[in-house]
């Protein structure tokens, strides 16, 4: 869970004829995620001079496919055929090759069909024209009498005309549904089968080929491994060569993160950033309680928070319902498991600071609500000691944020500490990342705990123990710098060594302050709420329905949104700038383009 699935490099050799079997069995099984074989053929070349000449292009049909499947969607467009997924029963048993021939004779037909169905419109439109002027010449007569002449005689052609216009336009539109009967099937199996293919011929361009054989090269998951020897020695009776190895220490491969399915969006979250490495501890795990849990914070409220959560909790019934056919409503839908999360920990937040709909909580409960529930925490954190209104002391919730980001960016360098360790980098961990933290750790016990901003305080004060009579600014804060300074010059250099240290420095500040837009947004969800909960009281029985839709459209919906903005700067900047490598390669596997294999 907290590392993603362990991958295996994987060498196919089959012979050239088997080779469209052993693609198409891949596609099939779906888990291979296929590497470029050229580039492990081009390291070859020195030592077998004579490789180039021995290698052949292997046939490609990519641009055909296209082709054909602009075609094709143009002509289901012009017959109105609802576009869908069938079973393939016109190509089963057709290489690719041949099923484009018949494809491409088969659409030049229905085109030409079509060509008549143009033709009678054609004809129609000039009819409709004609139709168009009668009606025109009528209506300068229509105040001349029913009987007069004139009138009667452009009635009787109106009324030919129009009726020749209706009957043929009721022919062309059984010509339309003739044409569509007659051709949809052969249509939605020709798009099937292209958006089936296309996706394998393009793969094919990232393996090697000589007359006699082929070469595939590709990531497996470990636990897919016996599954893909056994059916390529199936589809070619046992003449293909199948390696295995292990990846090298630093080698990057796929990346298939093991994240609970409820905390998946946040995965999402992660991967809008970069694809985390395939050395590096699964980020989405700390991020689903970090994230909701600053949220929380800046939108504490225990009825907004309920609100968000059960928002969330109907999103996740409606996906299971089915959704309408809408990106932006199945958007918004994916992040269903993050709402709840989120409303959870604004609850949470609620409960602590005794905030519920923007009001007190004892103003809807009572005065056994005066103390709130998990009041405790706040009472219990040092440096705050008592319980508060956000709205109503400012500094004790800066200072707060502040504790918050503290400990937000600990967590960053302490998983830092962790990937370099399994990398086996341990004199980076050391130097680079320990130090840091140490550094980190002691700067904000003297800012925020002890010493505050008082320098004299840091150099004069000693650590309580006469065996160790340094000040305790030096222990804290100078001496983890010298020794990541000397520890990364000797790594890095001098200039990438001093570069490290100032950048240490200067970030663990300037991010820390950072975090100060916890206290920025919970200010403003206390200001916001105040001003609904303010007009509540002044306008009677209107307050109702204006706190409603107050609460729904500028606190749920743009507040919310803000927050939620502002938390995602902190996860991707601040937070994931201490530790998340990133840059790694999203698991891709050789498939077909839909989930569907010759009638299966």
């Amino acid at each position: 869970m907290f590392r993603p699935v362990e991958m295996k490099k994987i060498y196919i050799v089959t012979l050239s004829r088997h080779f469209n079997k052993v693609m198409e069995g891949l596609a099939k099984l779906g888990v291979v995620h296929l590497a470029d074989a050229r580039e492990t053929f081009e390291k070859l070349e020195s030592v077998i001079e004579d490789l180039r000449d021995r290698l052949r292009e292997v046939p490609l049909f990519v641009n055909e496919l296209k082709t054909l499947l602009d075609k094709v969607d143009v002509l289901m467009k012009k017959l109105e055929v609802e576009d869908k997924y069938v079973k393939l029963s016109k190509f089963k048993g057709l290489s690719v090759e041949d099923a484009l021939k018949v494809i491409e004779e088969r659409v030049d037909a229905i085109n030409s069909e079509y060509g008549e169905f143009v033709k009678k419109a054609e004809e129609l439109s000039e009819l409709e024209s004609r139709l168009k002027e009668l009606e025109s010449k009528f209506k300068e007569v229509e105040h001349l009498p029913d009987t007069s002449s004139v009138k009667v005689k452009l009635r009787e052609e109106l009324e030919l005309v129009s009726a020749e216009f209706q009957m043929k336009m009721q022919l062309l539109r059984n010509f339309l549904e003739s044409l569509r009967e007659k051709h949809a099937d052969f249509l939605l199996e020709a798009k099937t089968f292209i958006e089936m293919y296309l996706p394998l011929e393009e793969s094919k361009v990232l393996t090697v080929h000589t007359p006699l054989l082929s070469f595939i090269e590709g990531f497996v998951p470990v636990t897919e491994m016996e599954k893909v020897k056994s059916i390529v020695e199936d589809l070619t009776d046992g003449e293909v060569l199948v390696l295995v190895s292990d990846l090298d220490e630093h080698e990057e491969a796929p990346v298939v993160l093991r994240t609970p399915k409820f905390i998946k969006p946040f995965e999402t979250l992660i991967k809008t950033y970069d694809v985390p490495s395939y050395h590096e501890i699964n980020p989405s795990l700390v991020v689903a309680i970090t994230f909701p849990l600053i949220f929380g914070l800046m939108f504490a409220d225990v009825g907004h928070g309920l609100l968000l959560a059960l928002f969330g909790v109907a999103m996740i019934y409606a996906k299971k319902k089915g959704l309408p056919p809408s990106e932006m409503i199945r958007l918004i839908a994916s992040g269903a498991e993050v709402y709840i999360l989120c409303g959870v920990a604004a609850m949470f937040g609620g409960l602590m600071f005794g905030e519920m709909f923007g009001f007190h909580m004892y103003e809807i409960l009572g005065k056994a609500f005066e103390h709130p529930p998990l009041g405790f925490i706040l009472e219990s954190i040092p440096g705050i000691g008592k319980v508060f209104s956000p709205l109503e002391d400012p500094m004790k919730m800066f200072k707060l944020s502040l504790i918050v980001g503290a400990i937000h960016i600990g967590i960053g360098l302490t998983l830092r500490i962790l990937n370099e360790v399994l990398l086996g980098e341990y004199k980076e961990a050391f130097f680079g990342s320990v130090c840091w933290l140490w550094f980190y750790v002691g700067f904000i016990y003297l800012v925020l705990f002890k010493f505050k901003l008082n320098i004299d305080l840091w150099i004069g004060n000693t650590i309580p123990s006469p065996q160790n009579p340094l000040p305790i600014g030096f222990i804290a804060i100078v001496l983890p710098i010298i020794i990541m300074f000397a520890g990364m010059v000797k790594l890095e250099g001098f200039i990438d060594g001093f570069a490290h240290v100032f950048e240490a420095m200067i970030s663990s500040l300037s991010h820390t302050v950072s975090y100060g837009r916890i206290l920025a947004l919970s200010l403003s969800h206390g200001i916001l709420s105040k001003l609904l909960t303010d007009a509540f009281h002044a306008l009677g029985l209107l307050g109702y329905p204006i706190l409603a839709i107050g609460t729904i459209f500028m606190v749920m919906a743009l507040e919310g949104l803000v927050s939620f903005t502002h938390v995602l700067r902190l996860t991707w900047v601040e937070f994931g700038f201490k530790y998340f490598h990133g840059g790694g390669m999203e698991f891709k596997p050789l498939s077909f383009g839909v989930n569907l294999y010759e009638g299966e």
